[in-house]
């Protein structure tokens, strides 16, 4: 697997989020990658060595457009995905998404389940999508097991996959994951997969609303200049989702 590609919603109308990316710009982004030879796959079925023409494709948040839109023009090619979902917020609409004017609903339990029938995979998000690096091991440990529980426990499936929301972690989440049996889990660090990548820290180059094909082409096959501004940029886009996360330290778990 070359690389993983981290998407949120895929929907039209007026918004400010950038994680919303517009359905028809999505679909040129598919098109280029099956054009230059790509395959898109759930994150749990990578080699990660970057040796292959296969790519990850995830999705943060679990955004009932995941379903609605996405998953049809995925499945048209024969692809799946992986789905990382933050428990408490299931059939409710992401509200921490500042930017985000229409506030959308997220998937419900049956919406995922009907991905798990398509044979997508489901991970975790943790259960509140608060910064799990402001948290104590034992609110880590709590994040961590009830997501987890809770999404084998509805969906008849057993999780192996998780995200770290914003893209925070440390040496205790990490060794909190693997203890609880997670096998892979994805960062906000955009890179390139590599020989000897560590499972529990794989990076992930995220796509926004303002990402054109060419973006996407630059960032996986670009030389090694145009890559470095493509992920630049990522990382200046991600950042913005600190203040998010601060703001969620005020609401109630």
């Amino acid at each position: 697997m070359r690389a993983i590609l981290a998407y949120h919603a895929i929907a039209d109308g007026v918004d400010f989020s950038a994680t919303t990316i517009r359905t028809d710009r999505f679909r040129r982004h598919l098109n280029w990658l099956e054009s230059d030879g790509f395959a898109l796959n759930p994150v749990r079925d990578g080699s990660f060595d970057g040796s292959q023409s296969s790519l990850g494709i995830s999705f943060d948040d679990a955004s009932a457009t995941v379903l609605e839109v996405a998953a049809p023009l995925l499945e048209e090619r024969g692809w799946k995905a992986t789905v990382y979902v933050p428990t408490a917020h299931v059939g409710s609409d992401g509200s921490w998404d500042l930017g985000a004017i229409n506030k959308r609903p997220n998937l419900s339990w049956s919406q995922l389940a009907e991905l798990v029938g398509l044979g997508w995979e489901i991970g975790g998000h943790g259960v509140t999508h608060r910064d799990m690096t402001r948290m104590t091991d034992v609110e880590i440990a709590s994040e961590i097991g009830d997501a987890k529980n809770e999404i084998e426990d509805r969906l008849g499936m057993s999780v192996t996959g998780w995200s770290y929301p914003f893209g925070g972690w440390n040496s205790s989440i990490k060794t909190a994951l693997g203890g609880a049996g997670l096998s892979t889990a994805v960062t906000m660090i955009p890179r390139l997969l590599s020989s000897g990548q560590d499972p529990l820290l794989l990076p992930r180059i995220a796509l926004h609303r303002m990402d054109r094909t060419e973006n996407v082409a630059a960032a996986l096959v670009g030389g090694k200049v145009r890559r470095q501004i493509e992920w630049a940029k990522s990382r200046l886009i991600n950042g913005f989702a600190k203040g998010t996360a601060v703001r969620m330290l005020s609401q109630p778990t």
